[in-house]
């Protein structure tokens, strides 16, 4: 119930009660990524992206077998001009992506994510 009111408090832009719903998800169930992901998420669209990050940081050992925790570091590390580390965090994200159909659908999203366009913009110099 809580990852749906998030949902149609994200579609809405109140990003303060989506990090409250996060919060609160990350509390009652620590050991699943979405209340991480999306109370990164919210921090992010708050302007609040170097706590997003460590955020991340803080759990991404937790979640090393899923590609999603360390995309969404390579986004917010990109966002801060972090470019060694983005493209660490998008490199390690490929390894844990599932089989070649997962990696080639994360690279997919990478190049058309348009919080990663100063790792392709460094890419291309």
């Amino acid at each position: 119930m809580l990852q749906l009111r998030w949902r149609i408090y994200a579609h809405a832009g109140k990003w303060d009660a989506c990090l409250d719903i996060a919060t609160a998800l990350t509390t009652m169930t620590p050991e699943r990524r979405f209340g991480w992901i999306h109370r990164a998420h919210a921090l992010d669209k708050l302007g609040r992206t170097q706590e997003a990050k460590d955020l991340l940081v803080s759990v991404v050992n937790d979640f090393e077998s899923n590609a999603t925790v360390p995309y969404h570091l390579a986004r917010y590390c990109a966002k801060l001009g972090q470019i060694d580390q983005a493209k660490q965090w998008l490199g390690k994200a490929l390894l844990a992506a599932d089989g070649m159909e997962g990696v080639d659908k994360l690279r997919k999203r990478a190049m058309e994510d348009p919080d990663l366009e100063p790792l392709r913009r460094e890419e291309k110099s």
